[in-house]
């Protein structure tokens, strides 16, 4: 039960608790105009300087800058209530979150890599307005009343003056990246594309990467995720391609990851290509804060206001007609859509909602800290900071129009004569070539060195090798390197894969080797 009664909110009406945490509680009310339920969440930090109230409206702002996309959960209102608590009205998600849903069934893999892209977009999209989440779990992907996922919690509660966010500064233990539990980094981009990944591998195995099952204090869980090796997912029916994907995203050294959510979202239509999926599209936009034109009024064109028209459910259907849309003039370039598509190819398994303040999580390194109590929340925070990422560029489309030519007048074959299929690889711009020809050498100083081609590589090109098997340290782990080679000090045998990338772009993984 929440430590606090739900504020009274000029507008609203309470109808009940949803969920309480160590941060906020949530509350459903019924908004009376336009009546409509709505989720409202409480943050417990009152704000009751002008300095606080400011802090927060300013990051409620930008959270709202992303309400629109249709992967981050709608942002109604903001304010602070009589009793300076701020809250947030939002959209009423009423199905359970994706933590628990996994919990109980693990996602298909085709809807694993659909809900992963979909997310991907929106962390994206928050990343170029210059927002972290810092907190991606699946228990923060909830399911809207159409059934798709819409990323929530962006952090609110740490814009609420330095002491606040000092207090709200939280974190998921099962889902934070290396470098925040140690505490190298508060957390960045390239967190956020490790937290990504962690979540896609919990929708497919039901459990965070590095759970185990079975109850651990939170320094057992932190050493876990800093020094234990990446098991698989444990399905038959994930590809290796897939596997490999993922512990790209969840790689230990933040170098070694996709260079940005965007780049994991495409490494995931890849793997849809790959099992002969429809694709899911990759809508990120890029923020703004041009103001739209303003409307003509004499425009004869313009919408007349007119009562709302009352549809008769049982009334028999009448033929649609279809409006016919106006020409553009003449040499106009059609109008942008608002979206880029990018269309490239007890223990809980640490699904639970559990954010902890950083005060408890023990920040560890080699030697391990002493246990410390379970603190449970739901919504834990700090101030984002500013990030400033590069877009990868989209990945060219090639197609053939022979049939367009055809049909607009070109000229057509002869009857009875046929054209040989083209048998030359299809080469995509922008997307490195497959390594091949990879080799491991073991030396006279008895270790390893891993050499490789790749067709049309180019300056620039970086590679990541990925072992696949190899002793305790190595199994599981991925190297990068900007030469085609790499040498490795083990002198156990290894077995691995070699991937190349440009630009965020990733080839698919060469052929598996292992030491002779």
């Amino acid at each position: 039960m929440a430590d606090a009664p739900p504020p009274d909110i000029p507008g609203y009406d309470v109808e009940r608790e949803l969920g309480h945490g160590g941060f906020a509680d949530v509350f459903l009310y019924r908004q009376r105009l336009p009546s409509r339920l709505v989720a409202v969440k409480v943050l417990r930090q009152t704000a009751s300087s002008p300095t606080d109230r400011a802090q927060f409206e300013d990051e409620a702002n930008r959270m709202a800058m992303l309400s629109s996309h249709p992967g981050i959960v709608t942002i109604y209102e903001v304010g602070v209530s009589a009793d300076d608590r701020p809250y947030i009205s939002m959209e009423y998600c009423p199905h359970d979150h994706f933590g628990r849903i996994v919990r109980a069934h693990p996602l298909t893999t085709s809807r694993a890599l659909e809900v992963g892209i979909k997310v991907a977009a929106a962390v994206e999209t928050a990343h170029r307005a210059g927002i972290l989440h810092r907190d991606v779990k699946p228990a923060n992907v909830l399911l809207t009343t159409y059934g798709e996922p819409a990323l929530t919690d962006f952090g609110i509660a740490g814009g609420i003056g330095a002491e606040a966010a000092a207090a709200s500064q939280g974190v998921s233990i099962p889902f934070a990246a290396p470098e925040v539990l140690n505490g190298s980094t508060d957390g960045d981009a390239l967190s956020d594309v490790y937290s990504l990944g962690a979540t896609v591998y919990a929708l497919l195995a039901g459990r965070a990467p590095f759970s185990t099952g079975e109850q651990m204090s939170e320094a057992e869980a932190i050493q876990r995720v800093l020094h234990a090796p990446l098991p698989p997912t444990g399905r038959a029916d994930v590809p290796p391609s897939l596997e490999r994907v993922l512990a790209h995203a969840l790689a230990r050294d933040p170098a070694n990851r996709y260079d940005s959510a965007a780049a994991f979202g495409r490494a995931l239509q890849g793997i849809e290509a790959e099992l002969g999926l429809a694709q899911t599209p990759l809508r990120i936009t890029e923020a703004t804060s041009a103001p739209p034109p303003a409307p003509d009024l004499d425009d004869d064109d313009s919408t007349r206001f007119r009562a709302v028209q009352r549809v008769d459910p049982d009334a028999p259907a009448r033929p649609a007609v279809p409006p016919v849309p106006d020409r553009p003039p003449s040499g106009a370039a059609p109008a942008a859509p608002p979206w880029r598509v990018e269309e490239a190819l007890p223990a809980d398994g640490g699904l639970g909602d559990r954010t902890i303040h950083r005060g408890s999580a023990a920040r560890a390194d080699h030697d391990a800290p002493a246990a410390t109590d379970d603190t449970g929340a739901d919504s834990g925070r700090r101030p984002w900071g500013r990030i400033v990422l590069l877009a990868a560029s989209g990945l060219v489309v090639v197609g053939g129009v022979a049939a367009l030519l055809s049909a607009v007048g070109g000229e057509a074959e002869p009857p009875g004569t046929t054209t040989p299929p083209d048998t030359s690889p299809l080469v995509v711009s922008g997307v490195p070539g497959r390594p091949d020809d990879v080799t491991i050498t073991v030396d006279d100083a008895g270790g390893q060195l891993v050499t490789w081609s790749t067709p049309g590589a180019e300056d620039g090109d970086t590679y990541q090798v990925f072992f696949t098997d190899g002793p305790e340290g190595l199994a599981g782990e991925s190297r990068t390197t900007a030469e085609p080679e790499l040498r490795i000090e083990e002198e156990e045998a290894v077995c691995l894969t070699v991937e190349a990338i440009r630009g965020g772009r990733v080839s698919a993984a060469s052929t598996e080797v292992c030491t002779p």
